[in-house]
């Protein structure tokens, strides 16, 4: 298995294992699992072609069983934002999703980054011990934050970690 950077020419295997993600684990997401399927190839391509984001996927015997995506904002200079971390459910529990927030973590300090941050749905329990365990911080929670996909609004818990210690 190996960690790397998704090319454009990959953008249908990079689709696919999304919509996958989300079939498989709605919850997970606050993407919409039909807006995604409708999205274009030319808006796949751009998205993996931004510059200031990256998608990292995880690659087993050719096939994406795994995928985390990292962007810069303008509201956010210099502090990078995780996305999309999700692993294929018969692939949990061989540390490959330690392995993704690593490589967006190298990646973000390789442009100069001192800090990433992420948001995390407040319910998803799971999801923000794993991020403590990799040594994020809760900064902050914000009500109503999301919508999800009952249309119902919920809070965000926002994680962040320091790379400056782990240079």
């Amino acid at each position: 298995m190996e960690i790397r950077e998704a090319t454009t020419k990959e953008w249908k295997q990079v689709r696919d294992l999304y919509l996958a993600l989300l079939k498989n684990d709605p919850e997970a997401f606050v993407d919409q699992y039909d807006e995604i399927a409708a999205l274009s190839e030319e808006r796949w391509i751009r998205g993996l072609e931004n510059k200031d984001a990256k998608v990292f996927v995880a690659v087993e015997n050719d096939k994406f069983i795994g995928m985390g995506r990292i962007n810069f904002y303008k509201e956010l200079p210099g502090i990078p934002v995780l996305h999309k971390l999700g692993v294929l459910s018969e692939y949990r529990g061989q540390g490959i999703a330690r392995k993704l927030v690593k490589a967006r973590e190298e990646w973000a300090k390789s442009m100069g980054a001192h800090k990433v941050r992420l948001g995390i749905i407040a319910d998803r329990l799971k999801t923000i011990e794993f991020s403590k365990k990799n040594g994020y911080k809760i900064m902050e929670t914000l009500r109503n934050r999301a919508q999800i996909k009952d249309g119902t609004w919920v809070d965000v818990v926002f994680m962040e970690k320091d790379l400056s210690a782990e240079r």
